[in-house]
């Protein structure tokens, strides 16, 4: 009983920390490798301060998908509680399809929202594209704590403490030269390889488990096609923002407030065009819509402005 705990309290506290455990190599390698690559000690030390402003953010992005892992984790026990595979999968299928949908929608928002959101609360425009590459750690650890629901509401533990180890130690062995020769770009880059790594590993194992269709969720309703669509559709309309915004000012942002309500103006316009599209070209089923906060409202708004 004791063993049981300790593991599967262990697990589950690795991986709502794992981030903060890339964090932790990166407060041990990052300024050595910075000064490797040419820095002094002192603008290693300011490069380092740059790069740690995306961890608060990439952090809120995942509020959202740690709140629907403890819904779902409940539900997908019960089901292999009473040996009921097919629902079980179901249910896995449609947490894996509103935790990606809704990650990526954040991560590219934001990353595309970034220089403004730099701006409003640092008053400068310094490592913009570390950080840009470093919010795309939201999409791939909502995932990740996705697939390790999945495998923990099996009882499966193991498997999750290899992956989490594979990717902490792709990230350390490519941290150092990508850190020397890129800066904290590279540094970002290494977090995306290290998280990409134990993606990958829980992937390949839902792949291997014998009569398991939990992977097939992306094809299934053109689930992936679309998705690239919705978000494709976001982007868009947020660049013509950003088009119209340099327009309207004439020149380079200059104040911090005014920043922050343009950059809450692109939150608005890009979420509201991320949901219209997803509505539009059924990404999710209704079932799927009424898990999601609002999401009762959101579809008869959606249907409303179709009829009209």
């Amino acid at each position: 009983m004791k063993k049981r705990f300790f593991l599967e309290g262990g697990l589950l506290t690795i991986y709502s920390g794992y981030l903060i455990l890339f964090q932790l190599a990166d407060s041990f390698l990052l300024t050595n490798a910075l000064e490797a690559g040419g820095l002094t000690a002192q603008a290693a030390r300011i490069s380092k301060g740059i790069y740690d402003r995306g961890q608060p953010l990439v952090q809120l992005g995942l509020v959202v998908a740690m709140a629907l892992s403890s819904t779902f984790l409940p539900t997908l026990t019960k089901y292999l509680t009473v040996k009921n595979q097919q629902l079980f999968e179901k249910s896995a299928k449609m947490y894996l399809r509103l935790t990606i949908g809704i990650a990526s929608a954040s991560a590219v928002g934001l990353a595309i929202l970034l220089p403004y959101i730099n701006f409003a609360l640092f008053k400068d425009g310094s490592g913009n594209v570390a950080l840009v590459l470093f919010v795309f750690s939201i999409a791939l650890m909502a995932t990740i704590q996705a697939y390790q629901s999945i495998q923990q509401s099996r009882n499966t533990y193991t498997f999750g403490l290899l992956a989490a180890g594979i990717g902490l130690l792709i990230k350390c062995l490519s941290m150092w030269p990508l850190t020397a020769s890129y800066g904290t770009a590279g540094a970002s880059v290494s977090t995306l390889l290290g998280l990409g790594a134990t993606l990958c590993c829980f992937v390949v194992s839902e792949q291997r488990r014998a009569k398991s269709s939990i992977n097939h969720f992306w094809h299934e309703g053109n689930y992936g096609k679309k998705l690239f669509i919705c978000l494709g559709i976001m982007a868009s309309v947020l660049f013509l923002y950003y088009s119209f915004v340099a327009i309207l000012l004439n020149g380079p942002l200059t104040h911090r407030l005014q920043a922050l309500l343009f950059c809450l103006g692109g939150v608005g316009l890009g979420g509201a065009a991320f949901i219209g599209a997803a509505i539009k070209i059924k990404l999710l089923t209704i079932r799927e819509w009424l898990l999601v906060p609002f999401g009762k409202k959101l579809l008869r708004r959606g249907e409303k402005h179709e009829i009209r």
